[in-house]
């Protein structure tokens, strides 16, 4: 947990530019970097492509819901993450699981997106389960609890 692992090259990037975007930690828990970096990279991964890679970072349990990373990705194919922000992380700080509350703005078709709701750019507030595995910060549900996102 205090250790941050290493970034990787997750290869050729089809996301506008490098696939990176930026991403700032506010939260104050002593879990916040560690929970952002598995964030940063799952978002990384969604823009570059890698879709494995990101789909890696999600907790076993979550990844069964989708069965596999090609089929979790389909609906992925012109979404990208273009900035977000750790907000707030909840939970006891020793404890395994916690909540993290991201502010995260997305591009994407407009027939891709959330509930066709024709936004080519939208506003979310996410909240993430997140569960540590003893090596890493794994996704282990997300929920909607402020709402619907917004148009950019």
């Amino acid at each position: 947990r205090s250790a941050p692992v290493a970034f990787r090259d997750c290869g050729t990037a089809p996301a506008p530019g490098s696939g990176f975007f930026p991403f700032t930690v506010s939260a104050d828990h002593d879990q916040a970097s560690s929970i952002g970096q598995s964030l940063l990279l799952h978002g990384q991964g969604i823009n570059r492509g890698a879709y494995t890679s990101a789909f890696n970072l999600l907790a076993p349990e979550l990844q069964a819901t989708f069965g596999d990373a090609g089929s979790w990705s389909e609906d992925l194919g012109s979404s990208y993450w273009t900035k977000a922000e750790l907000a707030d992380v909840t939970g006891t700080p020793s404890a395994d699981d916690l909540n993290a509350d991201v502010n995260l703005q997305t591009i994407q078709n407009a027939a891709d997106a959330y509930r066709e709701t024709d936004q080519t750019c939208s506003n979310w507030k996410i909240r993430y389960s997140m569960h540590w595995d003893g090596t890493n910060w794994l996704i282990a549900g997300t929920s909607l609890p402020f709402g619907d996102p917004t148009p950019c």
